[in-house]
């Protein structure tokens, strides 16, 4: 009789598990709420509705009882809710902000509903359809510059920026816009990304009346003819060198290419800038060239010394800048593109490892901080901005998950949405990058820009380096490259030599 007992009960138990729905909870007891829950109350098993609302606190519809959202911890926490979704014809941002900060330690997939599709053939790709991730919703700072400071400087002016279709130098363009340059050349060796750009700006320039001159040209830094031409014939006043090749696997495989663009043409462009008497030049760096331990990494270190040095040998004469952050969201090439991806094809969701970190910040900040970086500058500093605390990306992934309106799959919920898997580190990766060298960072006019404390060695010496190093390209030597690349006697210095 025990034993015919306990098999029905299994039994019942896996039925049930088998037949098991969502749990899920509507935000928001009003029409749109109330639609949402007829169309899909077949597909989850919805525990309330929440509401502002205290007049509505207790009452029901259709049976299912409305709590205010006061208690909206409790009862995620109390019913192991998966779903929370909101249902109102417009959102506050506050209160949105408010709602995604509350859930934010929890399993639970966050859809925004503003709108209700009657037509039954509808409501698949009604849940389908995945939230715009925005990353402010992740890493929310306050971060300013000082637009003044910077007008003074660019007003006027002709500006060149290098890899202008990449994601920092396409936004140095949009920003530029603003501070009254009198022109703007933007080079890219990508037609598309150069194409694009010049559609964006060019619509934007003529539809607003902005007295611009936007130049786009479609070239790399490797030919000096081209460079004296494009000198001679702009006058140009400041530099912003943002081209570089930055796919740290990609570049182990191709080095080579990664010391031609990442340091050849970099050398090219400011030996160029300097004999044509360019007023400023600004270095976009890297936190990976903090003790490098890959190829990307060990050349945007080697050309930050040469253009320390080399700034100290002009003495004044250009002001050379360089600007050193960590990851940007949404940049081309950056991880958060490919988590975003993932989760709208439906996982898994790869990542090298759950305890890396990476430190991140928006586009639009970290280009206005370069900018107030470039007016501040004396020569020769290294400035690194003020990325925050170093972010976990498995974190990072968990929020995407989230804020797409999805679960992860994880032990506690096997019937999540997305599995997210590890697949070890890639060539050339750490677990956790740096911003600095050396200690003792040293504030500046901006709370957000730092001066590194970091010395270098002098140019007669650094310049054998460079020889040796064109040497070994000219050989096609890639050991005796990767061997002066990776020389950690002057690439991790902090001692002036």
């Amino acid at each position: 009789m025990a034993s015919t007992r306990t098999l029905i009960v299994i039994i019942y138990t896996l039925s049930q598990n088998l037949d098991k729905k969502p749990k899920a909870v509507i935000y928001g007891a009003g029409s749109i709420g109330y639609k949402f829950y007829k169309q899909y109350n077949d597909k989850y098993s919805f525990i309330c509705y929440l509401d502002d609302n205290d007049k509505l606190d207790g009452k029901k519809i259709d049976n299912i009882k409305i709590i205010n959202s006061k208690r909206i911890i409790n009862i995620i926490e109390n019913y192991n809710i998966d779903y929370l979704f909101v249902c109102f014809p417009e959102i506050n941002l506050k209160i949105k902000n408010q709602i995604i900060e509350q859930i934010s330690p929890y399993n639970v997939g966050l859809k925004f509903i503003t709108s209700i599709l009657i037509d039954k053939k509808n409501n698949k790709s009604l849940l389908k359809d995945i939230n715009s991730v925005d990353m402010n919703n992740i890493v929310t700072r306050e971060i300013e510059w000082n637009e003044n400071s910077i007008k003074r400087l660019i007003s006027g002016k002709t500006v060149l920026v290098t890899g202008a279709g990449g994601s920092i130098g396409s936004e140095l363009c949009r920003q530029l816009i603003r501070y009254d340059p009198k022109n703007i050349i933007a080079i890219d060796n990508s037609e598309y990304n150069l194409y694009e750009i010049n559609f964006e700006l060019s619509n934007l320039i003529k539809s607003n009346n902005i007295g611009l001159n936007f130049q786009t040209i479609l070239a790399n830094m490797e030919n000096l003819e081209f460079l004296e031409f494009l000198f001679s014939k702009y006058k140009i006043n400041i530099i912003f060198h943002t081209a570089a090749y930055k796919h740290v696997p990609l570049l182990e495989n191709n080095v080579f290419s990664a010391v031609k663009n990442n340091i050849f043409n970099t050398v090219n462009l400011v030996e160029i800038a300097s004999k044509y008497n360019v007023n400023n030049f600004t270095f976009i760096s890297t936190d990976k060239a903090v003790r490098p331990t890959n190829i990307m990494g060990s050349t945007k270190r080697f050309s930050e010394i040469y253009l320390q040095s080399l700034s100290e040998k002009l003495s004044g004469k250009m002001i050379i800048t360089i600007v050193r952050f960590g990851n940007v969201f949404a940049s081309r090439g950056s991880a958060v593109p490919l988590f975003i991806s993932q989760v709208k094809n439906g996982g898994p969701v790869t990542i090298t490892d759950k305890i890396i970190t990476r430190y991140f910040m928006s586009i639009s900040e970290a280009v206005g901080l370069v900018l107030e970086s470039s007016h501040i500058s004396l020569g020769g500093e290294v400035f690194v901005l003020n990325m925050g605390d170093p972010i976990k990306i498995y974190y990072l992934i968990k929020k995407i998950i989230q804020l797409s309106g999805f679960t992860e799959k994880t032990i506690e919920k096997p019937y999540g949405d997305i599995e997210v898997k590890s697949i070890g580190l890639r060539p050339g990766e750490k677990l956790h990058e740096e911003l600095l060298i050396g200690n003792n960072p040293i504030s500046t006019m901006n709370q957000n820009i730092f001066k590194a404390n970091e010395n270098f060695i002098k140019f007669p010496e650094f310049l054998k380096e460079l020889i040796l190093l064109k040497e070994s390209y000219s050989d096609n030597n890639i050991n005796k490259c990767i061997k002066i690349l990776k020389n950690n006697t002057y690439l991790n210095t902090n001692v002036s030599r």
